[in-house]
């Protein structure tokens, strides 16, 4: 058997879940905000960023000692070896073009 669904009681349910949602959602952003603005938690964060610079720095003389090459050179790398890709692609259609311009 179905039951009859009051569509004012509905929307009422709703707005009631959609009040306590945006509270929910005010209170958590502004507690955030608060420990975000906190000085020790901008100390701790400017730790961290230099931390990781030190961390990559270190990694990447690592590497560069063991001569592997790091994610950077492999991407420069890529980058090279697509830009040669091209120009042969070039080089070739030209020779195409003569090989046709010298069959005619």
């Amino acid at each position: 058997m179905l039951k009859k669904i009051n569509l004012k009681e509905a929307v009422k349910e709703k707005t009631v879940l959609d009040e306590l949602r945006e509270q929910s959602e005010k209170v958590i952003t502004g507690m955030i905000n608060d420990f975000l603005a906190k000085k020790s938690f901008q100390g701790t964060r400017k730790k961290i960023g230099s931390a990781q610079l030190r961390i990559d720095r270190n990694i990447h003389l690592a590497l560069y000692a063991l001569n592997i090459p790091s994610k950077r050179d492999l991407d420069r790398l890529g980058r090279k070896i697509d830009a040669m890709s091209e120009k042969a692609l070039a080089i070739t259609g030209k020779i195409d073009e003569l090989i046709t311009a010298e069959g005619d």
